[in-house]
């Protein structure tokens, strides 16, 4: 199973603190070259992306949301001002968006009609694509054959890749051409790096 990296729990804490009071938050950041910085942000929501636990904020003064590794964070408080975070400013739409998402082509963020035939799912496989969608959009039939078809429209990302790899020995894509593609190369990469070429 994915674990997050060891992080201090009463900087999560504070966070979701900061996130109930509307204050803002200030703390200590680790960064790449081993130097802390010190940041005042509003906190729009943590996102658990495991294994990794990201803020999601905004600096005071600056106009673009960023995200903030949680085990990065050395030291966290309360600041005495009120956090500026519109009131319909919804995470689960940000993420949806694709704010956080990697990209297979960053030049590609495109939505894109995926449909994959499930020919023999694994157990309980159906039961969790209907729990838990790939994409709001998503449709699930069987057809006369026994054959399940999904389709959503989604973008290539590298979760989704990954995930259309842990499917493939039950299902095959379908559509689109690009999509099937970013699988087949990036399983024939694999294959050759362990047979050593």
């Amino acid at each position: 199973a994915l674990r997050a990296a060891p992080y201090d729990p009463a900087v999560l804490d504070t966070c979701y603190r900061a996130i109930i009071t509307q204050k803002q938050l200030g703390f200590d950041y680790l960064r790449a070259d081993g130097s802390e910085r010190r940041y005042t942000v509003d906190v729009f929501g943590v996102a658990i992306l495991l294994p990794k636990i990201y803020i999601v904020a905004r600096k005071t003064g600056g106009e673009h949301l960023q995200t903030f590794l949680l085990h990065k964070i050395r030291h966290a408080w309360l600041e005495n001002r009120p956090a500026h975070v519109p009131e319909d400013f919804s995470l689960h739409k940000w993420l949806a968006d694709g704010h956080m998402e990697m990209y297979v082509d960053p030049s590609d963020r495109a939505l894109h009609d995926l449909h994959l035939v499930f020919e023999s799912p694994r157990p309980g496989l159906i039961e969790d694509l209907r729990e838990s969608p790939i994409a709001e959009d998503q449709t699930l039939e069987c057809d006369t054959d026994g054959r399940w078809h999904l389709s959503a429209r989604v973008r290539r990302t590298v979760q989704l890749r990954h995930w259309l790899m842990s499917v493939a020995d039950v299902a095959y894509i379908d559509a689109p051409d690009i999509i099937r593609n970013d699988v087949m190369s990036w399983a024939e990469r694999l294959l050759n790096r362990q047979k050593g070429c």
